[in-house]
């Protein structure tokens, strides 16, 4: 190398094939010359308890995978808490609004005002179509499906007051609102901007009607 003619001992250089066929060299890098080998070499052959033992000039396995010991817990999302406990499994969450399971991470935040909004305009679709509180709850598989398949979750048969009036994800999430309760919260922000989190899929509904200003299309007899 250069006029003190230093030996390189290893280095990484990097290729491409072009069009033609053509190998070019890129750039090098991790060059080690022969002296530095030398010194290396030295250091290790003194300590036999070495794991890397053998001549540091020797050809690199670059395919050589590194694998972490049993020991080490790996976490789905950072955590810089020096005292928390780390669990490589993934929790298993059903969803509220179609009690679909599926992994906690993969759930998306909805504010309660979408879905405040989402439940008032399939009733009125409902009501729209019936004559009596009987034949509004609980909704037929149709209107849930042009409601985009969301938001009812596990229904109950029963007709009562809170299921004509208080979305299922809410009643579901405040088992004891009542009515008087919501139509007081109705108004708060602080309560409308609230969230819940529902399945990717029922998140992606929601952002779908929301950007239609929650058209519907009434579903034919």
């Amino acid at each position: 190398v250069d006029n003190e003619f230093l030996g390189v001992a290893r280095m990484v250089v990097n290729f491409k094939v072009d069009g033609n066929g053509r190998i070019w060299i890129l750039w090098s890098d991790s060059v080690r010359l022969e002296s530095m080998s030398r010194e290396n070499t030295s250091i290790l052959s003194k300590d036999s308890n070495s794991s890397l033992q053998g001549s540091v000039s020797e050809p690199l396995n670059m395919a050589t995978l590194v694998e972490l010991p049993a020991s080490t817990k790996l976490s789905q999302v950072p955590n810089h808490s020096t005292t928390s406990k780390l669990d490589n499994k993934m929790k298993v969450a059903s969803c509220p609004s179609c009690s679909k399971e599926d992994f906690d991470l993969h759930f998306q935040a909805v504010t309660y005002k979408t879905i405040i909004q989402h439940f008032e305009t399939t009733i009125d679709m409902l009501r729209s179509n019936a004559d009596s509180p009987s034949k509004v709850w609980p909704p037929e598989h149709r209107f849930i499906k042009a409601a985009g398949g969301i938001g009812f979750g596990k229904l109950s048969p029963r007709v009562t007051e809170e299921s004509l009036n208080i979305p299922p994800i809410i009643r579901q999430v405040h088992p004891k609102l009542r009515v008087k309760g919501f139509q007081m919260y109705r108004s708060d922000p602080s309560f409308l901007f609230k969230t819940c989190n529902v399945c990717e899929d029922c998140y992606l509904a929601f952002a779908q009607l929301t950007s239609t200003n929650f058209i519907m299309t009434k579903p034919i007899e």
